[in-house]
C-alpha cells in the first residue's frame, strides 16, 4: 500500500542543485506536487546538520529549452548508495512556481514522466 500523500512521477533528469552558494550537478529521480528526489555523485560528503533543513536551489529543464528553479528545504540525505560516492537528498518544494505546477499536473494527468534532454514524454 503506498503510503505517500502525493503521486510521484519517475524520471531520470538532469539537475543542478545549489547548496550554500556551491552548484553540484546530479539528477533528479523522482518528483510530486510537493517533494522532489535527487541524487548526485561526489568524492566529498555532506554534513547532515549542515544541509538538513536547509534551503536549497533547485533547477532543471521541464521542456525544450525551458527550465524551472525551485526553492526546497532538504528533509532527508542519505549517503553510499549505489556507487558508494552517490548521495541522494529528499526536498520539499517551498512555494512552487506556477509554470511547476502546470507541467506537473499535466504530466501526473496523463501518466507520463518527461526527458527534457531528449525531448520526449513517455
Amino acid at each position: 500500500m503506498e503510503r505517500r500523500v502525493h503521486k510521484r512521477i519517475y524520471i531520470n533528469e538532469k539537475a543542478t542543485i545549489v547548496i550554500d552558494e556551491t552548484p553540484y550537478n546530479g539528477y533528479v529521480v523522482n518528483m510530486s506536487e510537493e517533494g522532489v528526489s535527487f541524487t548526485l555523485s561526489a568524492p566529498f560528503s555532506l554534513q547532515d546538520d549542515t544541509v538538513r533543513n536547509s534551503l536549497v536551489g533547485l533547477t532543471f529543464k521541464i521542456s525544450g529549452n525551458e527550465s524551472v528553479t525551485l526553492k526546497c528545504d532538504v528533509v532527508w540525505i542519505k549517503k553510499g548508495l549505489y556507487t558508494g560516492s552517490t548521495i541522494a537528498l529528499g526536498v520539499k518544494i517551498v512555494e512552487p512556481p506556477i509554470e511547476y505546477k502546470n507541467w506537473i499536473n499535466k504530466l501526473l494527468a496523463s501518466n507520463s514522466y518527461i526527458n527534457a534532454d531528449l525531448g520526449v514524454l513517455y
